[in-house]
């Protein structure tokens, strides 16, 4: 029975800071556990293509630093190899192995599309080839599988318009132009006549402010008392008017001061309670 542990441990060494980058420090080839044991995660995908029409089983987006194939499948495919300095590759079991051949732009497809990715040599055994993140393959929500490209910025360069887009343009120009003042007058117009150069009204609760209302009603209040003013029992100058209906009824008809402007403004005593008598 074969068991795979992973372990994961620092050296005792010199603290590097956080703003201390290591010069020289390339990323150390390594081989997940899931390709060693040929299982699979939520990141990984198995799937079944061909090189050169022959069939092997492909790990795709796994934790591995690098593309990898199993010598196996050189012999098999009979794909051309290319004897290179050794590179040790730490393996998800602890060992490390020496790949001393490499595999320059391999053309593997998969679903009708071809990919090209050089190939470190070394004995996988669970599957025969694993597959960088940066191959280029993705997967969506579904599963199935998707190529990705990636293309720079260029320059666009807006062509001339056509004339029939010109003579468009300019027939209806005003469209684009910024507007100014009301919309024109159009078949269904506003439902409410509008006065020329009228405003939105602003009337206040009270002529006064609350504090200055309660000091006007307490002078008024002593102004009766001693009898200097009296109340008005003339029904024009009342902030509620009483207008007698049909069985001796009383309604209230509202009006607001300042609306009634053909009296007499000597008439008006000096009271702010104004009460209307039926």
């Amino acid at each position: 029975m074969r068991q795979i542990y992973l372990l994961e441990g620092k050296e005792d060494g010199d603290i590097i800071g956080e703003n201390d980058e290591p010069i020289g420090q390339e990323e150390e080839p390594l081989v997940s556990v899931h390709a060693i044991v040929g299982a699979t995660s939520h990141q990984t995908m198995r799937i079944r293509d061909n090189i050169k029409k022959k069939v092997i089983i492909i790990l795709i987006d796994s934790r591995s630093t690098h593309n990898f194939l199993d010598v196996i499948v050189v012999k098999r495919t009979g794909c051309v190899v290319q004897q290179n300095k050794p590179l040790m590759v730490a393996m998800a079991d602890g060992t490390k192995i020496a790949s001393t051949a490499t595999c320059k732009q391999l053309v593997w497809s998969m679903q009708d599309k071809e990919f090209k990715s050089d190939m470190r040599l070394i004995p996988l055994g669970r599957c025969d080839m694993v597959g960088w993140k940066e191959s280029g393959v993705t997967r969506n929500y579904n599963g199935s599988l998707e190529l990705v490209t990636y293309e720079s910025l260029k320059e666009v360069i807006v062509e001339e318009m056509s004339k029939e887009l010109q003579g468009l343009l300019k027939k209806y120009e005003g469209i684009f132009l910024e507007p100014k003042g009301l919309p024109p007058t159009r078949p269904q117009d506003h439902h409410i006549p509008l006065l020329p150069g009228s405003v939105s009204p602003s009337i206040r609760p009270y002529w006064y402010p609350y504090v200055q209302k309660r000091e006007i009603e307490k002078v008024v209040n002593e102004l009766l008392t001693v009898g200097s003013i009296q109340k008005s029992v003339n029904p024009s100058y009342s902030l509620v008017l009483l207008a007698r209906k049909k069985k001796h009824e009383l309604a209230n008809v509202c009006g607001l001061l300042g609306t009634e402007q053909h009296h007499n403004q000597g008439q008006v005593s000096h009271s702010s309670d104004r009460r209307a008598i039926g």
